[in-house]
């Protein structure tokens, strides 16, 4: 879809059809009970879905690969996903063009601070940990500690 969406624009036919499509599949996709909806993560340049990771053909891989390049983890549709933020998403991959950079910079200004958006984008975050730390052990029944360097975290 994002690939007729870069090629025609967004009112062209196929895209709308790509578009209502994929809008279906993701409304047949979300769960009805409960108020999480699902996590789409990447990890070693592999689409997850809810953690699990799910066959990839090129297309795949390739937009885990941008997610990654781009420093975006993983993308939360709430189980009351909007059309409007769907669309939103949609152009918002569709504009951000094919460097990571810019790419990024589209999609966290389309979708990245809107606490009211159905649709959540978390980034990973960089921070360093406590060198100091490195030899002291933990606390019997405690979670471990971060190792010395820096350390990724979903945000």
């Amino acid at each position: 879809m994002i690939k007729y969406t870069r090629l025609y624009g967004v009112n062209h036919k196929r895209t709308e059809g790509q578009f209502e499509t994929a809008w279906s599949e993701l409304q047949q996709a979300v769960p009805k009970t409960g108020d999480t909806g699902f996590l789409l993560g990447v990890s070693d340049n592999k689409l997850l879905l809810d953690g699990i990771p799910l066959e990839a053909g090129q297309a795949e891989r390739s937009f885990a690969q941008l997610l990654t390049a781009a420093g975006l983890s993983s993308i939360l549709f709430s189980n009351q996903v909007t059309i409007d933020d769907f669309t939103r998403l949609v152009r918002a991959f569709a504009m951000g063009g094919s460097k990571a950079q810019d790419f990024a910079k589209q999609i966290k200004e389309t979708l990245g601070d809107n606490k009211d958006s159905s649709i959540r984008i978390n980034e990973v975050k960089f921070v360093a940990a406590d060198p100091r730390l490195a030899n002291i052990p933990s606390p019997p029944n405690s979670p471990p500690r971060p190792r010395p360097g820096i350390q990724a975290v979903a945000q």
